[in-house]
């Protein structure tokens, strides 16, 4: 037993028996690493099932990382399909389509399809879904098209319209209700004039504006069925305009949104919606204007593309020597695999990856029948990195090289009965490396015992947040 009066004795045996039990933990029996075998870029994520319902109404939940499809048959024998992509909802949700009998209100006088609701009204995507309907009688005429209903007086065109035979689609950002309508050359002038003056101002309005945009790209493109060509050009025209205007400010520092610490939902969402926009619009993909675009989504998507979290859950006990101490590491470090400009075939995909986790200290020390309380916070540095590997059955696996840097903030208190209490900073431990490999899947761990006499183990725990 050792024997110590006063917090200043006890810290310096306490901070070294601290620095052991973190010191030269290595992982026991790590599995040799299997024949790297390189795997493909992107991992196939198969959609659930489709369903196919003949009724007027279908609810089903769609889970958020595979996506799936909803097909729902009117009574008339049009079929409505939502193909809804991996990861466009943020969690798990229940869809609910509804087609309609008699047309919400809207600002045509003759339609072909009465409609479709869907709920929940107004959820915003991710990623946009596909929207189509299979008429089963009507032949489709030019200008006809599927319609968002924004109010009852103004309609805009689904974004990237297409009609094949009888099959009418397009994209679509969020939920709301929709008609196959039939407009006049004058309804259709007017609907494309109103879309030109929407609101919305970029960059804090860019979801308006990028809308009224798109509206009046489809707009012009539904004019041109008509026959009516001027008015095709005069609405394109005027998308291309609003267009360039957003991504000028998007270029200038003094005018573009600040560049979130997660650039993975809106963000990316406008930056991906503005580029295939421009692309719709044709703007030179040459210009200064198209490759800051290029340059700047391909760095986001590489942040946001095979994206991933390694969490922590350290349990580890130190008992030796009167000294019970609990040291507990938490939190999550996000690590990605980039794949745009840096991938080539042939390489096995690589991860990156750095961040804090938190340390919490408790415990006690007892010297001569007298009890000391420990507690300390603490944060420790984490750099990530690896590679994609597959076994001999082509399963993908991750393998993983973990360097922690212990204590490079924070501080221990020691609280004696006597009320003598004495903070002092915690020892900085040099790097220490684990050699991990995870199965790929979500929620799998790897795990490592604390050595040096000391209980307790080291646990990793794999999150797949986003996978292309």
């Amino acid at each position: 037993m050792l024997h110590f009066r006063k917090p200043q004795l006890i810290i310096p045996i306490l901070l070294v028996m601290l620095s052991t039990s973190c010191a030269g933990a290595q992982v026991e029996n790590t599995p040799a690493p299997l024949k790297e075998v390189p795997v493909a870029a992107t991992l196939e994520i198969v959609p659930t099932a489709v369903v196919v319902h003949e009724n007027t109404h279908l609810s089903r939940t769609v889970n958020a990382v595979m996506g799936g499809e909803i097909l729902l048959s009117s009574p008339g024998g049009d079929t409505v399909q939502l193909s809804i992509p991996p990861f466009a909802l943020s969690e798990d949700t229940e869809i609910t389509l509804t087609t309609l009998s008699v047309p919400p209100g809207n600002p045509f006088q003759q339609y072909f399809f009465a409609g479709v609701s869907i709920e929940p009204a107004g959820l915003s995507l991710r990623v946009p879904a596909t929207l189509s309907v299979t008429l089963a009688t009507h032949q489709v005429m030019p200008g006809e098209r599927i319609f968002f209903l924004k109010s009852s007086e103004l309609a805009f065109p689904l974004w990237q319209s297409q009609v094949d035979d009888r099959r009418l689609s397009g994209k679509i950002s969020h939920f709301s209700e929709y008609i196959g309508g039939s407009p006049s050359a004058d309804e259709a002038q007017s609907q494309a004039t109103a879309a030109g003056e929407l609101g919305g101002d970029f960059p804090d309005g860019w979801k308006d504006s990028l809308e009224g945009t798109q509206a009046l790209s489809e707009w012009g493109n539904g004019l041109n069925d008509m026959g009516l060509g001027d008015g095709a050009s005069a609405a394109i025209d005027k998308a291309r305009q609003r267009l360039i205007e957003d991504l000028e400010c998007l270029m200038d520092l003094n005018c573009a949104p600040p560049r979130p610490l997660d650039p993975c939902g809106d963000y990316l969402q406008m930056l991906l919606q503005y580029y295939e926009q421009a692309n719709l619009l044709a703007i030179d993909p040459e210009s200064e204007m198209m490759q800051y675009l290029y340059d700047l989504l391909q760095q986001v998507l590489n942040e946001c593309t095979n994206r991933y979290t390694l969490e922590y859950a350290h349990d580890l006990k130190v008992n030796q020597g009167g000294l019970e101490e609990n040291i507990v590491v938490t939190g999550k470090v996000i690590f990605t695999a980039p794949i745009y400009g840096v991938f080539e075939l042939g390489e096995p995909l690589k991860v990156t990856g750095a961040g804090p986790v938190d340390v919490t200290i408790s415990g006690e020390i007892t010297s001569d029948d007298e009890t000391c309380i420990l507690s300390g916070t603490s944060s420790n540095d984490v750099t990530i990195s690896g590679e994609f590997e597959a076994d001999e059955m082509g399963d993908p696996w991750l393998a993983l090289e973990v360097s922690e840097r212990w204590y490079t903030t924070g501080s221990l208190t020691v609280t004696c009965p006597d009320g003598d209490a004495q903070s002092v900073p915690l020892p900085s431990i040099s790097n220490q490396s684990f050699p991990l490999r995870f199965q790929y899947q979500d929620g799998a761990k790897s795990m490592a015992p604390n050595l040096g006499g000391m209980q307790g183990e080291y646990v990793w725990i794999l999150h797949i947040l986003h996978s292309w």
